[in-house]
């Protein structure tokens, strides 16, 4: 009797360890797969981050916030302007290389078509040899990029000049822009925030113009 009591309890406690076992392997293999479902969503919206251009899209705006840029300067030939002489190395408007500092301007880009007024940054002695044909009387309001396009805003007060006046500064900032930047494809120039046919009455601007010979 003895005998098979203990037969009894050896059968019971195998059958029970039996059980815990078979409990902590469903319980272990639960575990692991909801571990590595929640690694499959984490690698699915990373991919999701990736694709859409989040974490590395460029933000072409940020050209304008730059503190320093190296630009060419188109300018006049002086020569040129005022007795008809052969331009500056064969130029009509030779470029000239050189680092524009954003200073207190919104934008690099009107930091830089400022530095056309200034004659920035040609030596002191070389500054007679060439021309700037942003005169002071000339206001600019703003210059911005959107899209590839650089938008020159004019104060209409005291925009004033003759054919080639108008020509020779439309290209002047035209190919300074184009030249400088290369997010920059073309530049629409406008007057009082306003679209306009011409700066003075000559060049027809009412479409974005490119630099042609770049």
């Amino acid at each position: 009797m003895k005998k098979k009591l203990l037969i009894l309890l050896l059968v019971m406690v195998t059958g029970l360890c039996a059980a815990g076992c078979g409990l902590a392997e469903e319980d272990t293999s639960q575990d692991a797969q909801q571990a590595g479902t929640q690694q499959s969503q984490a690698s699915d919206q990373e991919n999701q981050t990736v694709a859409t251009g989040e974490e590395t899209q460029d933000d072409p705006s940020k050209e304008a916030g730059a503190s320093q840029a190296e630009v060419k300067l188109y300018y006049i030939s002086a020569a040129y302007v005022f007795n008809g002489s052969d331009p500056v190395n064969g130029e009509l408007m030779p470029p000239v290389t050189g680092t524009v500092d954003r200073g207190s301007y919104d934008t690099i880009y009107m930091a830089t078509v400022q530095a056309l007024r200034a004659l920035n940054p040609i030596p002191q002695d070389q500054t007679d040899k060439y021309y700037s044909m942003l005169r002071d009387s000339y206001k600019v309001n703003s210059v911005t990029v959107d899209d590839g396009i650089a938008y020159v805003d004019f104060a209409s007060e005291g925009l004033t000049g003759g054919d080639l006046d108008e020509v020779l500064l439309i290209d002047q900032i035209v190919y300074t822009l184009c030249d400088s930047f290369t997010e920059i494809d073309a530049v629409k120039f406008t007057v009082d925030g306003q679209n306009a046919q011409s700066l003075m009455g000559n060049v027809d601007i009412s479409e974005p113009i490119v630099a042609d010979y770049l």
